[in-house]
């Protein structure tokens, strides 16, 4: 469960729109952040008291973690119960982001009883008052029949609402659902353009996936400079996989000049953003000293990672390694054990080794 230190800030964030009083609740918020904590309960406070909801929330997350207050969770119950009551009378006067935040607390049991039925409506609600988040939501419940009976059609309707008025996830799911054919006829042509507003509402995964439909030509017209801009874009908005497909361009030189030097970058940041994959690809060049001084103890540092992280060829390379001697003691006991671990992950060539060894 997160920790509730996290829950204040979550809050902060997510309702710092419906605070009537902006300025105390700002300026908590920092005192929270820097660890004043009873500067921020004193703010708190003074919100909740004006009638702010989100100011009795994140007190009554304070109370309940004895956090720059005494701790007491019955004080806690208290703010919370009245944060629940000032947001279900925002929302019933017409407030759509009281209504979604409301239905968040629901469907989370956030500090209430969890109540998909009672998210659904309060989402219903939002959604209906333009609040496309709250289409968003309505529309993933109706998708994975979560809480609620299943209806994908009803999920495309919502998504395309929440789509419309600017909601870049909701334009990425409409991506995928014309992607696969899901309770709507497949159509490349139309998931790259969903992909692109996604893209384009600052959504990186959007923009990776929409760098996979340019890189392949598939509903858009092949274009790989255009591919690699837009693996950039994923990459730099957080999307590992955008990073990770960069290195293997670079490295590869695969329509455009190898570069070593950008291989390693791209495929550093995707592993210690713990894709395995690219841990493994990264000590691979620097077992054969691609674009950087060969290291045999570097690479089984990566290596090690990259299995660990459930890369079968993490696995495999290391086994090799330890087989050979090269960074590491050599030990084949040791190898037959990582050849079998990469076997056990579907590695074929690490059945083989470890076949090998057994004889």
């Amino acid at each position: 469960m997160m920790k509730s230190a996290f829950r204040v800030l979550l809050g902060l964030l997510m309702f710092w729109a419906l605070s009537a009083i902006a300025g105390d609740f700002e300026e908590a918020g920092n005192a929270y952040e820097k660890g004043d904590f009873k500067k921020a309960a004193s703010l708190w406070k003074k919100s909740c008291d004006k009638g702010d909801a989100f100011g009795c929330y994140n007190l009554g997350e304070l109370y309940h973690d004895g956090e720059g207050v005494k701790q007491d969770k019955s004080k806690a119950a208290e703010l919370h119960k009245k944060a629940v009551s000032l947001l279900q009378k925002a929302c019933d006067g017409g407030d759509a982001e009281a209504c979604d935040s409301l239905g968040d607390m629901y469907q989370e049991g956030d500090r209430v009883d969890q109540n998909s039925l009672k998210a659904s409506e309060l989402y219903k609600k939002g959604c209906d008052a333009g609040n496309a988040i709250s289409c968003h939501s309505l529309g993933f419940m109706h998708s994975n029949g979560n809480g609620i009976k299943q209806d994908k059609r009803k999920a495309v309707e919502l998504y395309n609402k929440g789509c419309k008025a600017g909601f870049a996830p909701s334009c990425f799911n409409l991506g995928i659902m014309y992607s696969d054919g899901d309770s709507v006829k497949q159509d490349f042509v139309k998931s790259a353009e969903f992909h692109k507003k996604a893209c384009d509402g600052g959504y990186a995964q959007g923009c990776f996936n929409l760098g996979v439909m340019v890189d392949k030509g598939r509903g858009v017209k092949q274009d790989y400079a255009k591919a690699v801009e837009l693996y950039k874009k994923a990459c730099t908005g957080g999307d590992i996989s955008g990073c990770y497909n960069l290195g293997v361009i670079y490295e590869r030189g695969e329509h455009i000049r190898k570069d070593y030097a950008k291989a390693i970058e791209f495929y550093k940041i995707a592993c210690d953003n713990e894709l395995a994959m690219a841990c493994d690809n990264l000590a691979l060049m620097h077992e054969n000293g691609n674009g950087t001084k060969q290291n045999y103890v570097k690479a089984v540092e990566l290596y090690r990672k990259g299995c660990e992280g459930g890369s079968a060829w993490g696995c495999a390379h290391l086994g090799d390694m330890y087989e050979n001697g090269k960074g590491v003691k050599q030990d084949k006991r040791q190898a037959i054990e990582l050849y079998k671990e990469a076997c056990d992950g579907g590695n074929t060539a690490g059945c083989d080794d470890y076949k090998r060894l057994k004889k």
